[in-house]
């Protein structure tokens, strides 16, 4: 044949009968693998179905016994539905709690469908198509002796994440690729030591799966649920569920919300099952946080628009929120705040700037039942008044003996219920049980106050200690403080100094108080007052008071004040004055002298009057007949017994000497008297 064709056209048929033979060859060939594979599935699947996976049940409570330290019982089947998806059934799976919990378990789960795509397992990865938890009931809890039932035993913890991300992205073996995870009906509660009911977080559902496309990678995420009666939302995404469970760096966006407010938080974490390496961006806002306030039970007063700013960044003692910005109304806050627990206890350290913060809207309001009637510091035999002004409940303390904190907080204006303070600058410190503010210091009405406390409450009864120093405050600013726009021109001048000095010991502000010792000194200098600002300082009494202490017929509508100082010794509770009150005016000199009792809040202050012109005769002698008695919370005018009986034998003298024994007794009293009360006042013993 060779002879008759060209040698060209012989060696393309020649090619051509290779490559059929070679293409034969390749069918061949796969046809056999192509048989063995399938018998390999078809011995498999008769395997997996001829298998009683129950048989297994001892074995798998073995491991988990030995991993974690706690016995896991399944007290349902296992059963597996065989298809190219094979379905693992477990119900009834239960993980025990450490002795002494309020409940046997820690987890229950009502069932487990596991889905795992059959033919990847033949070259060598486990690919879990879906994850279904019904029902799972998790209590988590923390017992007075410091255990919790979530921690794994020292020896073991850890153990298995250290494994994961040893073995690194190139080992499916250990990490399986999870396509799908759905949790239905969950219940996750938390229970701390002392709490008579745990706080419970209900999720109808939580639904986690792979992203497709260009994010195949990326792991989707939502859940919706109510904590505490209030429904929140979560959705989001995390960069990858392999990362996550190798602890390896994770990129996270994540969107939260509760009815009114919304949570943003975005960035990454190098470590996230332990929770380092993080770099997150915090930034909530809310038209008004009273869902917020009652998941966290606080004054639904703070139902005030809210925002929030922040970078969450953590060390090897804690976490750090870095240039922390926060707005609630009209108040602010910026610096940068670190909380950790360097030795295993709480600890606190912020500094922070404000342009205002203004309390007046964020203090609740004063209930009867707070100042309800209480034996301050055991003493007086129990006696209880209808209403008092000194708070009489106890003071919450375990949380200075909780934590550490030190916080250095500068505030341009500073605004509580009638009182406004500029340029604050405090400094506070937390350390085993001492509090300590100060030294702080602002201006206060045109002047400077300065001063610092110290509480120690490491032990109870709590130690007080209060020093406060006042220099130039005007007290025509104060009242227009009080009184707003309406005080204009009711009061002019007026410059006071003020020196406090207190200490004390008790388990309230009252029982502070009611064993406290000290000196509070008050002084001011010229100024004039009208009438009415006595009557918007204190009401009818003082009006009142002012009416009877007048010894001259005609009124005026102002009294022009030389000096004034209010001067009390403090000793066990009981405020002393002896002469130590007293206001010098144009035409008269008011002098006041007496008690008030800490304990019981009552008031025991006589007046009199000295006039400053004229022959000296004092007619005051028979009108001061009164003095200041009642409490605290219903101050009123009593009438001094001592006093009406004098007056009414001057009046019987005066009848029976025409006249003549007043006037003696006035010139006696010209002769006697301080001619400047304001300073005997000040220098009180």
């Amino acid at each position: 044949m060779s002879t008759l064709l060209p040698d060209s056209v012989t060696d393309a048929v020649r090619r051509l009968l290779t490559r059929s033979l070679l293409m034969r060859a390749l069918l061949i060939g796969g046809a056999a693998v192509f048989g063995l594979l399938l018998l390999s599935a078809i011995g498999l699947t008769w395997y997996l179905k001829t298998l009683d996976f129950n048989t297994y049940k001892p074995m798998i409570q073995d491991a988990v016994l030995k991993a974690g330290g706690r016995a896991l019982l399944i007290d349902g089947d296992m059963r597996l539905s065989v298809s190219l998806h094979p379905a693992l059934r477990v119900e009834g799976v239960h993980l025990a709690n450490p002795a002494g919990f309020s409940r046997p378990n820690t987890v229950d789960v009502a069932r487990m469908d596991v889905e795992i795509a059959l033919l990847p397992l033949l070259y060598g990865e486990l690919l879990v198509e879906h994850v279904d938890l019904i029902d799972p009931d998790i209590l988590l809890e923390k017992l007075s002796d410091g255990r919790d039932n979530w921690s794994l035993p020292g020896e073991l913890a850890g153990e298995g994440v250290s494994a994961a991300a040893e073995a690194g992205p190139d080992s499916p073996t250990i990490l399986p690729r999870v396509h799908r995870v759905m949790i239905r009906n969950a219940t996750l509660g938390f229970r701390d030591a002392g709490e008579l009911r745990p706080r419970s977080l209900v999720v109808p559902e939580i639904e986690l799966w792979e992203g497709n496309g260009e994010g195949k990678d990326k792991l989707l995420l939502r859940a919706r649920g109510e904590f505490e009666k209030v429904p929140l939302k979560l959705q989001g995404s995390l960069s990858s569920l392999h990362a996550l469970l190798a602890n390896q760096a994770l990129a996270v966006s994540l969107h939260a919300s509760v009815p009114g407010v919304e949570l943003k938080l975005g960035g990454s974490m190098q470590q996230p099952l332990d929770a380092k390496g993080m770099s997150l961006e915090i930034d909530a806002d809310s038209p008004g946080i009273g869902s917020l306030a009652r998941l966290f039970k606080l004054p639904p007063v703070l139902a005030l628009a809210m925002h929030l700013k922040t970078t969450l960044q953590d060390d090897a003692e804690g976490f750090l929120l870095q240039g922390f910005q926060a707005r609630l109304g009209g108040n602010d806050v910026s610096g940068d705040v670190h909380i950790g627990m360097p030795k295993g206890r709480l600890r606190l350290d912020a500094m922070l700037v404000s342009n205002a913060i203004d309390l007046s809207g964020l203090l609740p309001e004063s209930k009867q039942a707070e100042n309800a009637p209480a034996a301050a510091s055991g003493k007086g035999g129990g006696k209880s008044q209808a209403a008092r002004v000194l708070p009489a409940g106890p003071i919450d303390l375990a949380v200075l003996r909780a934590m550490d904190a030190t916080v250095e907080w500068k505030i341009a204006r500073f605004s509580m219920p009638d009182l406004q303070l500029s340029d604050v600058h405090l400094k506070a410190g937390l350390a085993d049980g001492e509090l300590r503010l100060g030294p702080f210091k602002g201006l206060l009405a045109g002047g400077q106050v300065r001063g610092e406390l110290v509480l120690r409450a490491a032990k109870s009864p709590a130690v007080f200690g209060m020093t406060l120093v006042g220099r130039g405050i005007m007290a025509d600013r104060l009242l227009a403080m009080r009184a707003g726009p309406q005080a204009d021109g009711l009061m002019q001048g007026g410059s006071m100094d003020i020196d406090l000095t207190l200490d004390g010991r008790g388990t309230s502000v009252a029982g502070l108080l009611a064993d406290s010792n000290g000196r509070i000194k008050l002084s001011m200098g010229e100024g004039k007052v009208k009438s009415t600002a006595l009557n918007m300082i204190g009401g009818d009494m003082l009006m009142t008071l002012a009416d009877k202490l007048n010894p001259f017929s005609e009124k005026k509508d102002s009294m022009e004040l030389q000096c004034g100082v209010v001067h009390f010794r403090i000793e066990n509770g009981m405020m002393l004055s002896e002469k130590g009150i007293a206001f010098e005016t144009a035409r008269m000199n008011i002098l006041s002298q007496g008690s008030i009792n800490l304990l019981d809040e009552s008031i025991d202050l006589s007046f009199g009057t000295e006039p400053r012109d004229g022959i000296g005769v004092n007619l005051s002698n028979m009108v001061n007949v009164v003095k200041l008695g009642g409490t605290l919370a219903e101050p009123g005018m009593v009438v001094d017994a001592a006093k009406s009986g004098m007056a009414a034998a001057r009046t019987a003298g005066a009848v029976m000497t025409g006249g003549l024994s007043l006037l003696g007794e006035g010139l006696f009293n010209r002769v006697t008297a301080d001619s400047t009360p304001c300073k005997t006042a000040l220098e009180m013993k």
